[in-house]
């Protein structure tokens, strides 16, 4: 195995899922979130979602808080609610990440072990394909067990 191989890049994330479509945008840069692209994000998931009520479950992230951001959450009628202070137990995206990076990782052994090249951004798509709409439900439901 060669010791190039280990050397990983690292790419950012946001994901909106649905219980309806399972993962419903991904957005994949590599860089540092910024205002931009989260609210570049935004816009595409109300052009997919024309006309349908959207609530945006998120962590507390102060891009997230901007006043930008708010201004755009208000034109869409996008209802932002925000997880309660470090309690990630509580976020049902979590449970849905951690099925991602489950199969990222397995995916990114098994080209480490066979010293195959590892497309980043692809293997990510393909992970957040097995987030299945039941998924994201009974990750939802687990979080309001908590909650309640």
């Amino acid at each position: 195995m060669s010791q190039e191989g280990l050397n990983a890049q690292w790419y950012n994330v946001i994901a909106a899922v649905s219980a309806e479509r399972g993962t419903e945008h991904l957005f994949i840069y590599d860089g540092y979130l910024n205002r931009d692209y989260f609210k570049g994000f935004i816009r595409k998931l109300m052009r997919l979602n024309r006309g349908k009520s959207v609530a945006l479950y998120m962590d507390n992230s102060s891009i997230h808080k901007e006043d930008s951001v708010r201004k755009l959450y208000n034109f869409h009628g996008i209802l932002p609610l925000f997880n309660l202070p470090y309690s990630p137990a509580t976020n049902p995206i979590e449970a849905c990440f951690s099925i991602v990076k489950s199969y990222f990782k397995k995916k990114r052994l098994a080209h480490l072990v066979n010293d195959l090249p590892f497309d980043y951004p692809s293997v990510i798509e393909e992970a957040f394909e097995q987030v299945a709409p039941a998924s994201v439900r009974n990750n939802a439901a687990r979080s309001m067990q908590i909650l309640q």
